[in-house]
């Protein structure tokens, strides 16, 4: 017997079971779905990696919880770890981009690697937690991709040990 034609069954039943429950016509909920934006981490990832996040007293190894190495098969591990350090409802309070930011709170005890919100890594990285969000960048333009916003500037290299990018 096929193993998977008794959980058909039972989700069909399911399905009918809950139509005849309730009085009235059954209305269906409309949830809002946010992309998976794994594709465009990579470009981030680089920002983060340029600006000194993956060396090895940083996130060469677990720290906090998040890792960076740029390794290709620690991208999804690594993209899990990132993605847990983003508010995709208030972009600007993730902590990927707070605790690092010179004058944040959150810094306190941590490399300051943005010196600002207009420095090429930072922008990176918010436009790939913003492409999460259908939101527009940092001025209400129009949203352009992390990779795309990473061709056209080059974050200063290890800007964590220099005070910020």
């Amino acid at each position: 017997m096929n193993r998977s034609a008794p959980a058909a069954l039972a989700l069909a039943l399911a399905a009918v079971a809950l139509v005849g429950c309730g009085e009235g016509e059954v209305t269906a909920l409309a949830l809002e779905v946010i992309p998976d934006n794994q594709a465009d981490f990579i470009a981030a990832q680089q920002a983060m990696l340029t600006i000194g996040c993956g060396q090895a007293f940083c996130h060469a190894v677990t720290q906090g919880n998040f890792k960076i190495t740029g390794e290709a098969g620690a991208r999804d591990a690594e993209y899990q770890s990132a993605k847990a350090a983003v508010d995709l409802e208030n972009p600007e309070d993730s902590i990927l981009l707070r605790v690092a930011l010179a004058g944040d709170p959150a810094a306190v005890g941590h490399p300051i690697c943005f010196a600002g919100t207009t420095g090429c890594a930072w922008r990176v990285v918010s436009a790939w937690i913003r492409g999460g969000t259908f939101e527009v960048d940092q001025d209400g333009q129009p949203l352009t991709p992390a990779a795309e916003l990473l061709s056209g500037c080059m974050p200063t290299e290890n800007a964590c040990n220099l005070g910020g990018d």
